[in-house]
C-alpha cells in the first residue's frame, strides 16, 4: 500500500512536471481558492467587531471618554484664540495710548518752547521801545530847548523889522545904527542857520524814530498776538491730557487728597517729602524706577576696570536723556544729565546759590525774576511729589527726578500738574503771576520771582553744574 502511494505521488509529480500548462492553472485555482477564503472571513471579522463594539460597554466608555477629549481641546484651543484676539487687541490699545501720550507731551513741550521764546522776543521787543521812547522824551526835550533859542532869535529879528535901519546914511546916528544892526545881523544869522539845520536834523531823526516806535510796536502786538493763541492752544491740550490721566489712573486723586493731608499735618518741609514719597513708590512706577536704579548701580561697580565707560557729550545726553516724548521714567540718572538742563523760565538771574541774603543766611537755591504770566517748564524728567500751597512758600510744586534728588519751584500763581504725575523736561507746569508784584515804595512793583532748589538726601544743593548755560545773577 506505501508502495502504490508513493508510485500515485511519482505520477502526479512527473505530470505536473512534464505539463506546465496544467500546473500553471492548479496554481491559479488554489490562489482563487484562497481568496474566496479570505473575503469571506473580513465581513465576519467587522461584524464581529461592530457586535463587540455594541456589547462592550467599556470599550464604548473609551470611545466616548475619547470623544469628551475632542471636544474639550477643541473648546480650550476656541477660548486661548479669543485670549490671544483679546490680547492683541489690548496692545493695540495701549500702543495707541502710547502714541497718543508722546504725541500730547511732544505737542506740550513744543508749545512750551514756543511760548517761552515768545516770551523772550517781547522782552526784548519792549526793552527796545522804551530805548527809542527814552530817545524820543530826549530829542522832544532838546528840540524844545532849540525853539526857545530860535524864537528869541525870530523875536530880535521881529523887533528890527518893526524899526528897519535907514538905508542911506544921512547922519552920522543913522549910519552908526546901520552899523550896529549889519554887525547883529553877522553874528546872528550864522548862529541862526545852525540852530535851524540842527533842528532840522533832529526833527528828521524824530520822524525815523517815530518810525521805527510804531514798526516795534506792531511787531509786538503780532508777537503778543501768536503768544495768546499759543496759550490757548496749549491749555486745551493741558485738560486733554488731564483728562486722560485721570480716566486712566483713578489712584492720582486719592494721592493728591492724601498729599493735602500731609501738608496740614507735617512739621516741616523735609517731612512732606518723606511722606508722599512714600506713596508714590507704592503707587507709581517710581518705586521700580529707583530698584532698577540701584541694581543698575551694582552692575557698574561690578564692571569698573573691565572696561572704560564711555563718557557722552552734552548733545549726545540731552538726546539720550530727552529725545523720546512718550517716556514714562527718565531715560538717563539724574546724576548723569548734568549741563544739559533748560532753566524753567526766561528772565533774569536775581541771586544765585550760595549769596547772602537776609539775617545773615545763605541762598539754598536760585532765583529767576520773569515776565508777568511767565510760562515755566520742567527742568527735568521726574514725578510729582506735591503740587498746592505750602505754608510760606505759597504755590509750590516739587518733582522727584530719582536716585534721591528733589527739584523745588516756588513762586508760581498756577500749577497745572497733579501729585503722582510723571512730567518729562520741557513740558508746562504752570505760570507766575500775570502783574507786577507791588512794594513798600509808592508806584514801584517788581517782576514776579521764580525760586529753584535742588535736594539731594534732603539737603540744598548748587544746581549749578546742571544747567546748559551759565546761571549767575545779573
Amino acid at each position: 500500500m506505501m508502495m502504490n502511494n508513493s508510485v500515485s505521488f511519482e505520477k502526479i509529480s512527473f505530470v505536473f512536471a512534464n505539463r506546465p500548462l496544467l500546473r500553471l492553472a492548479s496554481l491559479c485555482a488554489l490562489w482563487v481558492l484562497f481568496s474566496l477564503t479570505f473575503f469571506a472571513l473580513v465581513p465576519r471579522a467587522h461584524a464581529q467587531d461592530e457586535t463587540l463594539e455594541m456589547t462592550d460597554p467599556a470599550l464604548k466608555k473609551k470611545q466616548e471618554d475619547a470623544a469628551e477629549m475632542r471636544r474639550k481641546r477643541a473648546e480650550k484651543k476656541r477660548i486661548l484664540d479669543e485670549i490671544q484676539a483679546k490680547k492683541a487687541g489690548v496692545k493695540g490699545q495701549v500702543a495707541a495710548l502710547a502714541a497718543e501720550r508722546a504725541r500730547l507731551n511732544e505737542l506740550l513741550i513744543n508749545y512750551g518752547k514756543r511760548i517761552q521764546t515768545s516770551e523772550g522776543a517781547l522782552s526784548n521787543l519792549e526793552k527796545s521801545l522804551e530805548s527809542l521812547r527814552g530817545k524820543e522824551t530826549k530829542m522832544r526835550s532838546s528840540m524844545q530847548v532849540r525853539r526857545s533859542a530860535i524864537a528869541d532869535m525870530l523875536g530880535v529879528l521881529q523887533r528890527m523889522g518893526r524899526n528897519p535901519p535907514p538905508i542911506m546914511a544921512t547922519h552920522p546916528d543913522d549910519a552908526l545904527k546901520m552899523v550896529r544892526s549889519a554887525m547883529l545881523m553877522s553874528n546872528i544869522l550864522p548862529k541862526f542857520k545852525r540852530q535851524a539845520d540842527v533842528l532840522r536834523t533832529e526833527i528828521d531823526k524824530l520822524v525815523v524814530l517815530k518810525s521805527d516806535i510804531t514798526e516795534q510796536s506792531e511787531r509786538l502786538r503780532v508777537q503778543n498776538a501768536e503768544m495768546e493763541a499759543d496759550r490757548r492752544r496749549m491749555s486745551e491740550l493741558l485738560n486733554e491730557k488731564n483728562q486722560r490721566i485721570l480716566s486712566h489712573n483713578s489712584e492720582l486723586q486719592q494721592m493728591e487728597e492724601r498729599a493735602k493731608e500731609h501738608s496740614k499735618s507735617v512739621a516741616n518741609l523735609d517731612e512732606l517729602i518723606s511722606r508722599v514719597d512714600k506713596d508714590l513708590q507704592i503707587a507709581t512706577d517710581l518705586g521700580g524706577y529707583e530698584r532698577q536704579q540701584i541694581e543698575d548701580r551694582k552692575l557698574a561697580q561690578q564692571k569698573i576696570g573691565e572696561q572704560a565707560a564711555v563718557e557722552l557729550t552734552p548733545d549726545e545726553k540731552k538726546e539720550k536723556a530727552f529725545g523720546n516724548p512718550g517716556r514714562i521714567q527718565p531715560a538717563l540718572p539724574f546724576e548723569k544729565v548734568k549741563h544739559t538742563l533748560t532753566l524753567p523760565a526766561k528772565g533774569r538771574i536775581l541771586r544765585s546759590f550760595g549769596e547772602p541774603i537776609q539775617y545773615g543766611n545763605n541762598s539754598k537755591g536760585i532765583s529767576i525774576g520773569t515776565r508777568p504770566n511767565a510760562q515755566i517748564t520742567s527742568p527735568t524728567d521726574g514725578w510729582i511729589v506735591y503740587a498746592g500751597k505750602f505754608r510760606s512758600y505759597g504755590q509750590l510744586l516739587i518733582i522727584n527726578a530719582g536716585g534721591k534728588y528733589h527739584i523745588l519751584l516756588a513762586g508760581m500763581e498756577r500749577i497745572d500738574v497733579r501729585t503722582g504725575q510723571f512730567v518729562l523736561a520741557g513740558e508746562p507746569i504752570g505760570n507766575m503771576a500775570d502783574k507786577k508784584i507791588s512794594t513798600k515804595t509808592p508806584k514801584k512793583s517788581i517782576d514776579p520771582v521764580l525760586y529753584i532748589e535742588f535736594r539731594k538726601d534732603g539737603r540744598p544743593i548748587d544746581s549749578t553744574p546742571w544747567w546748559a548755560t551759565k546761571v549767575a545773577a545779573k
